[in-house]
């Protein structure tokens, strides 16, 4: 506020220089020669003798205004931008709140249903019911960190993510339709405008596109499956099933793209569309369908929010780099243990993650941008899910995986009701 208040001041500085100017003897010889085109040698003489009067300082040699002048509107300039915060560093409170809640997609192996029970609890919700409690979340996120100022002249911003698989289709099958995703990105872009300070990674959604087109876009790119054919070959370790997506494309059958994509939104605009690059298991021929096909994305997960950069990881990719440093990593996931090698960040920037079964956690970079051990939370809570205490010991006992009283059985317990954690994280970006 102060610097602000100084770049006024010598604004205002500049503006009565130049009035000073227009009210000398040299700013009237000017305004007389404008004015009288028919005596330009007469006022040519009139301003040469006011500007030697008006320059010369008694017992030194004549000085210029000029430099003076272009001294005081360089001087304004450099005021102005170190108001800005250009030039020098920049201070931030950065309020992060993580949300854990069980939303791991189970579609194989032999204690199948045994896993689905204590990892996943909102597969039986509608989207509408599971856009419902993420506004709930963020919402009670917004009002702890009002009480919770920020230093004077410190930017301030509220991250907040909940794990990977939010927006599901259910406990067991993977992808919701296109028609349905615009429909929840739309819901997605109303949250966001409501709460505009919140940078919102909200969990991903899984979802899938027909790739041969209908309609209208039908005789410009009927198949979608060429440009898929690319993404897929330019990582092709993470696809496994080539020959069976060919000879879907060579049939011309209908078959179906699968994403599983991260809406990063801030004041209700999308700041990253990011599409998962590393395969995870993303789709499975029994509960997806035979032709369903994962699409790896094309672009990294870098992008920037006031001056902060961001950068971002979808579970099996946490144990890749991202392709530069960050201020904030964030790292969300279905169930993925963090890999502390692959912080990729600036030296006392933050490494954020939230995942559908692990407690939340974030650590700060030492000066090397190294990671060690998390940040203690300013502020945690059991309850994040729909599931109450009752309901989830209930549930425990039926997975029955662990005696009741031990320490396992309640963590069963904590981890089916949810977590929620609050960080209120200061931060200084040169």
């Amino acid at each position: 506020m102060l610097i602000e208040r100084h770049a006024e001041l010598a604004v205002v500085f500049l503006i009565l220089l130049m009035l000073g100017h227009r009210l000398s003897p040299l700013g009237r010889s000017a305004r007389k020669y404008r004015s009288n085109r028919s005596g330009r040698r007469q006022a040519g003489a009139a301003i040469q003798t006011a500007a030697s009067e008006a320059d010369r300082v008694p017992g030194d040699d004549e000085v210029k205004p000029a430099p003076l002048v272009a001294d005081t509107i360089s001087l304004c300039l450099n005021i102005t931008a170190c108001s800005r915060g250009e030039g020098m560093g920049t201070s931030y409170r950065i309020n992060v709140a993580l949300w854990q809640v069980p939303t791991m997609v189970v579609n194989g192996g032999r204690d199948e249903a045994e896993q689905r029970l204590g990892t996943n609890v909102t597969g039986t919700m509608t989207i509408d019911e599971r856009m419902d409690i993420l506004e709930q979340r963020v919402a009670k996120a917004v009002t702890y960190f009002h009480g919770q100022p920020a230093n004077q002249g410190a930017r301030s911003l509220t991250v907040f993510a909940a794990p990977e698989y939010l927006f599901a289709k259910d406990e067991a099958e993977h992808f919701i339709t296109h028609h349905e995703k615009d429909r929840l990105l739309a819901k997605l872009a109303g949250l966001s405008k409501r709460f505009p300070s919140v940078v919102l990674f909200p969990g991903t959604i899984a979802w899938k596109k027909p790739a041969i087109r209908s309609g209208m876009f039908a005789a410009f790119r009927p198949d979608r499956g060429k440009r898929a054919h690319q993404r897929r070959t330019a990582l092709a370790t993470e696809v496994s099933d080539k020959n069976r997506f060919d000879q879907h494309r060579a049939s011309g059958n209908q078959y179906y793209l699968a994403e599983n994509t991260c809406f990063v939104m801030h004041a209700g605009k999308t700041v990253l569309k990011y599409h998962k690059r590393n395969n995870g298991g993303e789709t499975n021929r029994a509960s997806d369908g035979d032709d369903v096909f994962w699409v790896p994305g094309p672009r990294d997960s870098l992008f920037s929010v006031d001056g902060l950069d961001f950068g971002l990881q979808i579970c099996a990719e946490m144990g890749s780099d991202l392709s530069r440093v960050v201020d904030v990593q964030v790292a969300i996931a279905s169930s993925h243990p963090i890999v502390k090698a692959k912080a990729r960040l600036h030296p006392q920037g933050f490494y954020c993650y939230a995942d559908a079964i692990k407690p939340p956690e974030v650590y700060q970079a030492d000066n090397a941008g190294g990671i060690d051990a998390p940040i203690r939370a300013n502020m945690k809570r059991v309850g994040g899910s729909v599931m109450g205490k009752t309901e989830a010991t209930a549930r425990a006992k039926d997975i029955g995986k662990y005696g009741e009283g031990t320490a396992e059985f309640a963590e069963q317990i904590t981890k089916l009701r949810g977590r929620v954690r609050y960080y209120v994280l200061d931060y200084d970006k040169a």
